[in-house]
């Protein structure tokens, strides 16, 4: 993990992904923006987790989708506090049912943003 000393602090994870942050009076490094991670381990079985960050206190939503834009099931409804979070997918849809092996979408949406990537469950 490397943190640098200018307003501008870069912090790379232990995943290999980088975080332009903002130090808060706490010490806690707020994020400057919003942003998705891909999520690790890619392929997966039986779980992946997926990085994000908000930089002020937002409704979000991360819905794992299939190909046809149909959803399988949500990760996360709801406001967060500005910061770095993670979210765990178990490959299971919305009833519990084991997904089919294969490429899906994951989708975050905060407010007006939004970003989608892709994801694969091996089987």
């Amino acid at each position: 993990m490397t943190i640098g000393d200018d307003p501008d602090t870069v912090r790379t994870l232990a995943s290999g992904y980088s975080i332009i942050a903002d130090a808060g009076d706490d010490g806690d490094e707020i994020p400057r923006r919003f942003a998705l991670m891909q999520n690790f381990p890619n392929p997966f079985n039986p779980t992946t987790t997926i990085g994000f960050s908000v930089p002020f206190e937002q409704h979000i939503t991360i819905a794992i989708l299939n190909l046809l834009g149909q959803r399988v099931t949500t990760l996360v409804y709801g406001v967060r506090s500005g910061g770095v979070s993670w979210a765990e997918w178990d490959g299971r849809d919305f009833n519990g049912k084991n997904a089919p092996s294969g490429l899906y979408l994951y989708r975050f949406r905060a407010g007006a943003f939004s970003l989608t990537r892709k994801l694969v469950l091996s089987g």
